[in-house]
This record gives structure tokens, sequence and C-alpha cells, in this order.
């Protein structure tokens, strides 16, 4: 299944600007110079069977990327942006990265 750009990349943003508030550094802490050390996964979360395609899934995470530029174009959302990203991350620790 190809996945066009237009949804690739928005999603790919918004778990990397998740990610951001999630650094472990406390306030006014500098960066460390050493190179990141990868994390690493559980085992059983390393490699997981490709999933059928769930249409469901997809629906939503289609409408979250939509409520979500929505919101960044200034038209207010029900929804905030905490919360999708909450749901994002449910997504992806339940069903992995989605393809």
């Amino acid at each position: 299944m190809k996945v066009p750009s237009q949804v690739v990349l928005p999603l790919v943003t918004l778990v990397a600007l998740a990610a951001c508030g999630t650094s472990s550094r406390s306030a006014g802490e500098q960066p460390s110079s050493a190179p990141p050390t990868p994390p690493t996964a559980a085992p059983s979360a390393a490699v997981r069977p490709p999933a059928a395609f769930d249409e469901a899934l997809h629906d939503e995470l289609i409408g979250m990327l939509e409520r979500d530029q929505a919101d960044r174009g200034g038209t207010p959302q029900t929804e905030s942006d905490q919360a999708r990203t909450t749901r994002l991350k449910e997504i992806i620790r339940t069903h992995g990265w989605p393809r």
C-alpha cells in the first residue's frame, strides 16, 4: 500500500513533535556533547508481523491529521493537541508504526 506524502510528512512531524515534549533533561540543563545512545526496544516489540489493513484505524489517523492541520491553520478544534498526541502514542504502542 502506497501512502501519499501528504499523509506521511504530517504524521512524522506529529510524532517527532510529540517526542520533543518527553525530554528527560531538567530545565536549564545543557545537552551533552556525547553522541546520543540509540534506545533499545523490547524484544517482543522489535519486529511485528505485517498487520491486515485496518480501515477504521486508517480513518481515525486521517481524521487526526485533518484536525491537527485545521488547528494549526487557525480553526479551533474541540480536541486538544495534547489529546491527539496521547492518542497517537497509544496507537503506535498498540499497533506499531502506521504503514
